[in-house]
């Protein structure tokens, strides 16, 4: 690959730029918020364990409510889920892109040719996230809302067993 492959994309929450060279990849992303600072990934390519292309969940595009209304981010529709390895251990990461984007597919048509070996876009996404050690971002929302919930409700309970007991 002489010319590299680029893709970048902006969103309601910051900009992603990814870089596919013949040796590496490179991911700089930067969010809007006051705390965010600029992060760059500089992946060898035969650092790449997994990667694997996955679609967003509607809470992940929200950007906000306006009269009972959810707006939500279009620019954005998946999510490029990769495991490396960085420091001797296993690295994850997701990053926000457009699928149906023309430079994002030639940039993932590229990531396949390189590292064949690594991709599993021919696994259903519950099988590749498993594969990845990730976790569906329907499931975390659920464990999320689960401990919101279940945690006061166990203390109230914890609480009125208490006081029966007098």
């Amino acid at each position: 690959m002489d010319t590299p492959l680029r893709y970048s994309l902006e969103h309601a929450n910051g900009t992603v730029n990814l870089t596919l060279a013949s040796d590496r990849l490179v991911v700089h992303s930067q969010g809007y918020g006051l705390i965010d600072r600029p992060r760059t990934l500089e992946l060898e390519l035969k650092d790449l364990r997994q990667f694997y292309v996955t679609g967003v969940i509607a809470a992940q595009t929200a950007v906000q409510r306006v009269n009972r209304e959810t707006i939500h981010d279009a620019t954005f529709n998946s999510e490029l889920l990769l495991a490396f390895e960085q420091g001797g251990r296993v690295a994850r990461r997701r990053i926000f892109v457009d699928a149906d984007d023309a430079a994002f597919k030639a940039l993932y048509a590229g990531l396949e040719a390189a590292r064949p070996d690594a991709s599993l876009a021919s696994l259903e996404p519950a099988e590749a996230l498993k594969r990845m050690g990730m976790v569906a971002p329907s499931d975390a929302l659920r464990w999320i809302i689960g401990l919101i919930v279940g945690i006061p409700v166990t203390i109230s309970l914890l609480y009125i067993l208490s006081l029966m007991w007098r």
